[in-house]
């Protein structure tokens, strides 16, 4: 779809107004409908979407000069200090600032007409948009400003770097404190070091600025001693070698210092702030098993994997080896517990070995595996743990949630050690320890509701559904199932036993009857449609012989003639057409229960379905249309 071609115009009495020109650079459709509503404001909705909302988004120089202006006002508020907290009330346009900036306009209609004074009435005009807008979403400062741009959180707040430097073996990892002032262009931080901003804020007058900037770090301070001695030594000023131990105590502390206010960023290449860790893995009947029922023998492997890939039997002897925190392998730095990786690891080899000498029973492997529900499900751990063997009815209740319940309950921050329980119930109050990816429980067309996991070893109850895993067909372990259940209890019910295939086959099973006899009736439909235009055109062409004659004795070639039949055929055919889209939009509200990953008003469906109808048409239309084209002139003449 194309854009807007549109500009900005500054009037001789100061109002700046959108306006469309051919001359202008072409702006992206979404852009240039965003602007022009909140130009039709007022210029300070407008300038406030360019400068608040607008900051990453490519735009012509003249729009980039007034949303470096409006960008401002915003950067403004993100250094608003506590003793500011209350009504609302926009931040003075700095003189200086104003002075610069009217000393440089943009190429722009009435650029002639930018001065101090203008801009400043254009800053108030922002700064009535801005209360306006803010008292109707209902939200303090710092969460209005957050919901313009997730990027403006980040403005105005100290940020703890931790990098990797593989040039220095003693210390390959350095830290360095930023603080950042404005966004970019490109929406991103613009980081200064930290030790800049005792030079910016110099003065007396600016010293609430600091003192608010440098908050946080007094906060963290006060809960991290490592962060005390370096505040105390004036060693957060400037960059800091560090050892691996050292970036492993500042890994640890993460979560108290983004606690206090400050913003931690680690390396790059650590997913989701943290290094991998090495994993213990076992795989449980990869081959078919020796036999059927309880006493099938499979067999047991065991291994420790690091994002995906097997480490070597030394290698796991070098994590072994040394110490908890950072190590690296391959590499890459990875975060090891040692104590934890080598019990579980000792375990596994204990089974690996009994596998290996006398092979396992599918019941003994049930016992095994029995907590690995999410593991079977392949239902991803976003954050924390999965439960454990330590999850019992001797420590108080915990509980995995998901992603759903995270945003809309805690949004972005971190669950993990909060606590819930539910109104008017009698469950106590649970611990988060983990949270999983969404899961459509119900149907595929369904929206995944907000969903906790309780652990089954707290909450014991009298029905339950039991997952398996096989790497070849389940459908052979089903007896090994069923024998295993009535071994602990010959009269406990066993029903519903189906594959995950067959469960979602059931699901769609209602839907995809219905669009079945849709598509019959469409099928019809189409047949239907393509005899009717068949004979029309057949009956249109024999009425029309003594013409068709006479055109073809006056010299008319047959390729006329078809032209000629097959064009009012396809006049009929595009005007119902036409006719039948109009009905189809008129219809997709009540048709929206019945689809599944397709809109009610696809483009695709809208495009390919009037293609197919005209190109049936084209085929009916042709075959009496052929026919009529090789008519004798005389012979038709005759017969009239």
């Amino acid at each position: 779809m194309a854009g807007s071609c549109c500009t900005l115009k500054l009037t001789p009495n100061g109002r700046l107004v959108l306006q469309e020109s051919d001359d202008a650079h072409e702006l992206a459709p979404e852009l240039a409908r965003r602007l022009k509503e909140a130009f039709a404001r007022g210029p300070g909705f407008g300038l406030l979407q360019l400068g608040a909302r607008e900051v990453g988004a490519t735009i012509p120089a003249v729009f980039a000069y007034w949303r470096e202006f409006a960008a401002r006002f915003v950067t403004a508020l993100c250094t608003r200090t506590a003793a500011d907290e209350g009504p609302f009330a926009a931040p003075d346009p700095p003189a200086a600032e104003m002075a610069e900036l009217s000393l440089s306009p943009p190429e722009m209609t009435g650029a002639e007409y930018i001065t101090p004074d203008v801009l400043r009435a254009l800053w108030r005009e922002i700064g009535d948009a801005f209360a306006e807008e803010m008292s109707s979403a209902r939200l303090s400062l710092q969460p209005f400003l957050k919901s313009l741009n997730p990027a403006w959180n980040l403005v105005g707040r100290v940020h703890f770097n931790l990098a990797e430097n593989r040039k220095d073996e003693e210390a390959p990892f350095a830290f360095l404190a930023t603080y950042t002032t404005r966004l970019s262009s490109q929406a991103r931080a613009q980081h200064l070091p930290l030790g800049q901003a005792l030079k910016e804020y110099a003065g007396a007058s600016n010293q609430d600025k600091l003192l608010s900037l440098l908050l946080p770090v007094q906060r963290a301070a006060e809960r991290c001693a490592w962060l005390r001695s370096m505040v105390d030594e004036h060693e957060i000023f400037h960059p800091i070698r560090w050892t691996p131990p050292e970036a492993f105590r500042f890994l640890q502390d993460a979560h108290e210092l983004e606690n206090a206010g400050v913003v931690v960023r680690m390396p790059a290449a650590w997913h989701a702030g943290r290094p991998p860790r090495p994993r213990v893995t076992a795989t449980v009947g990869r081959q078919a098993p020796a036999g059927l029922g309880t006493d099938a023998l499979l067999d047991f492997s065991a291994g420790v994997v690091l994002d995906g890939e097997k480490l070597t039997r030394a290698e796991i002897d070098e994590l072994l080896s040394g110490t908890d925190g950072l190590a690296l392998i391959r590499g890459r730095w990875v975060e090891v517990d040692r104590e934890k990786l080598a019990r579980t690891l000792e375990q596994f080899r204990r089974f690996e070995q009994i596998a290996a000498r006398e092979g396992i029973s599918f019941a003994e492997a049930m016992r095994l595996i029995g907590a690995r529900y999410f593991q079977a499900m392949e239902i991803p751990l976003q954050q924390g743990r999965f439960f454990n063997e330590q999850d019992t009815a001797a420590i108080p209740r915990v509980a995995i949630i998901d992603e759903n319940m995270t945003h809309q309950f805690w949004h972005d921050q971190d669950p993990i050690g909060k606590r819930f329980h539910l109104v008017q119930s009698t469950i106590p109050w649970h611990t988060i320890v983990g949270v999983v990816g969404r899961v459509k429980h119900d149907a595929l067309d369904s929206d995944p509701r907000i969903v906790f996991y309780l652990p089954q070893t707290q909450y014991p109850t009298r029905a339950m559904t039991v997952v398996f895993k096989s790497h070849s067909d389940p459908e052979p372990l089903s007896s090994a199932v069923k024998e295993e259940v009535r071994n602990l209890d010959p009269e406990l019910p066993i029903y519903n036993l189906r594959t995950m295939g067959q469960f979602v086959d059931q699901s769609l099973a209602r839907r995809r009857f219905s669009m079945l006899l849709l598509s019959i009736f469409a099928g019809l439909a189409l047949a239907l449609a393509a005899v009717g235009i068949y004979g029309v055109m057949a009956y249109l062409v024999s009425q029309g012989m003594r013409e068709i004659g006479i055109r073809i004795a006056l010299g008319a070639s047959q390729n006329g003639i078809l032209g000629l039949i097959v064009g009012q055929g396809m006049i009929l055919a595009i005007a119902g057409v036409a006719i039948g889209l109009v009905g189809a939009l008129a219809l997709t509200r009540p048709m929206a229960a019945l689809l599944f990953g397709v809109t009610p008003t696809d483009p695709s469906t809208f495009a390919v379905i009037p293609a197919v109808l005209i190109l049936v048409a084209l085929l009916a239309s042709y075959i009496p249309a052929r026919r009529a084209a090789r008519v004798d002139p005389m012979a038709s003449l005759r017969c009239e």
